[in-house]
Order: structure tokens, then C-alpha cells, then sequence
């Protein structure tokens, strides 16, 4: 079970490998409960109005692989093997005996990761989108807390220092473009 909102997409980097089969080399493992994934953080391109067509076509710039908000995971979770979610949406509680891991195999415990680990698998997280876009999304408020956001969320996200054309070539492939 993955836990990832509308706006975060699991990306495999060998874009030929079956997501299931993929998850299942982590999963096999007795002591494996969940597979921490980092994100990697797109920004707005520079867009001010909402362009036509898909996110993952339009957004194509992001922040550098070591950007401190990077460090943030998501979780794909066998919840057989969990408690649940205790404190915060962005890892889960296990079982005793089983672990959350990165793409290394390494145990991740919280939300956090010390290296950001998307060597293999990450999750792409338009988190601003256009500026009209954020604008719509802090009107709404934040999913977790009665709090708003706030313009310097965007410039705290926007960050489109890496041209990551990655999803629109595996659109074009795909036909989903």
C-alpha cells in the first residue's frame, strides 16, 4: 500500500522495471515492513497561470537532489506489518521486527532520511506547481493542521535549479502525452 498524495508520483529511474516485481526484492525480506522513499521536490518552471495538459509534462525543473526538504520520505507499506500512522503522515509505525527501509536496504525511522536516497526510486512531489496553482492550495488550507500556508511555502519550494525532463519522456513512451 503506497501513501502518497495527488500530487507525488512514484518514479522508478529504469523506467523497463514493473513496480510490483521492483517492491518485491525489498518485501521478500522477513524483516522489511516498508519502503521509505525519498522526494525529489519540482518547482513552478516559472509558470504564473496554470498551463494545459499534464503536471508531470509541464513542471520539468527541480530542486538539486540534496535540498534539505528532499530528506522528507513517503512510505509503499505491507500494513500487515504495521500499527498505523502515530504522530506524523509521513512514516508509519511497525510491528516489532519490522523496519522501514531506503532504496539501500538501510532502516529509515521517522520522517526524515540523513542522505537523500533517489538513486533508484523517488518521488516526484509538485508541490507548487504555477503560482495560481499554490495560490489555489493555500486557500484551502493544509490537509493535517487547522493552519494556512503561507507565501514563503512557495519560496521555500520553488526551487527549479535541475532541468528533470525525466516524466515527459516517459509520457511520450507511454502515450500519455
Amino acid at each position: 500500500m503506497a501513501f502518497v498524495d495527488a500530487d507525488e508520483f512514484i518514479y522508478l529511474k529504469n523506467r523497463t522495471d514493473n513496480l510490483p516485481r521492483f517492491l518485491d526484492q525489498y518485501f521478500l525480506k522477513k524483516n522489511v515492513g516498508g519502503l521509505a522513499i525519498n522526494w525529489q521536490i519540482f518547482g513552478s518552471s516559472n509558470l504564473v497561470e496554470k498551463p494545459a495538459g499534464l503536471v508531470t509534462d509541464n513542471f520539468v525543473y527541480r530542486a538539486h537532489v540534496d535540498f534539505k526538504k528532499n530528506h522528507h520520505i513517503k512510505s509503499v507499506v505491507d500494513p500487515s506489518k504495521t500499527v498505523g500512522f502515530i504522530g506524523d503522515p509521513h512514516s508509519l509505525t511497525y510491528l516489532p521486527g519490522y523496519v522501514a527501509v531506503d532504496e539501500n536496504g538501510d532502516p529509515v525511522i521517522g520522517p526524515f532520511t540523513k542522505k537523500v536516497n533517489t538513486k533508484i526510486i523517488r518521488i516526484n512531489h509538485y508541490f507548487t506547481k504555477s503560482k495560481d496553482e499554490f495560490l489555489q492550495k493555500k486557500a484551502r488550507g493544509r490537509a493535517t493542521t487547522s493552519s494556512l500556508r503561507t507565501m514563503q511555502d512557495f519560496t521555500d519550494h520553488d526551487k527549479n535549479d535541475v532541468l528533470d525532463d525525466s516524466m515527459r519522456i516517459y509520457n511520450q513512451e507511454h502515450g500519455l502525452d
